[in-house]
């Protein structure tokens, strides 16, 4: 096995530079993408899975802690430029949340992660998390770090995605940080 940029391969694994991926490429190639000035772009790997080009490289989008009093929708863009030259795709996510004092089954908040396409469809990508079994003062990590949504073909283009916080009654503030990790899909 060889090492490539935290990328682990196979002996056989072929490697191409240039400004367009190679016409004939086998899962596990890698694809050095080079812009007219001869400046990498990007290193992609070829997935097995789906025959994709994916980047090599995660990108991390952090929303600083925010507190929030009452229904609010947050919208999150990534660190990266979008354009029409790759898809976005979250890998995975963590949510830190606490409740400064009121918090029970009654009065709690609802916290649920959305992609927004180009086209304005919106897509709910982590199941509803809620508060209502936290301590209150005390964070929490909540739902699953690892979505694995980077693996999806048919998807349209991201252009963004929004945090939707509902408060159940009359729950306290609500202070939460996420951090978003992506890669990205060569169109």
């Amino acid at each position: 096995m060889v090492e490539i940029i935290g990328l682990q391969v196979n002996t056989l694994t072929r490697i191409y530079e240039g400004t367009l991926p190679p016409s004939s490429p086998l899962p596990g190639d890698i694809f050095r993408e080079y812009n007219s000035s001869n400046l990498l772009v990007e290193e992609w790997y070829r997935d097995a899975s789906n025959s994709i080009w994916y980047s090599t490289k995660e990108y991390k989008y952090n929303l600083p802690f925010t507190q929030i009093t009452a229904t609010s929708t947050l919208r999150l863009f990534p660190d990266i430029p979008l354009d029409n030259t790759f898809n976005l795709y979250l890998t995975r996510s963590s949510a830190i949340a606490s409740v400064s004092a009121t918090n029970s089954a009654t009065q709690y908040w609802t916290i649920n992660l959305q992609r927004i396409a180009k086209t304005g469809a919106v897509t709910s990508v982590s199941p509803l998390l809620s508060t209502q079994s936290l301590a209150i003062n005390n964070y929490h990590l909540l739902g699953n770090p690892n979505l694995n949504l980077a693996v999806n073909p048919t998807a349209v283009n991201l252009a963004s995605f929004v945090i939707t916080c509902g408060r159940i009654s009359t729950a306290s503030a609500l202070n939460v940080t996420f951090t978003l990790y992506f890669k990205k899909q060569r169109l």
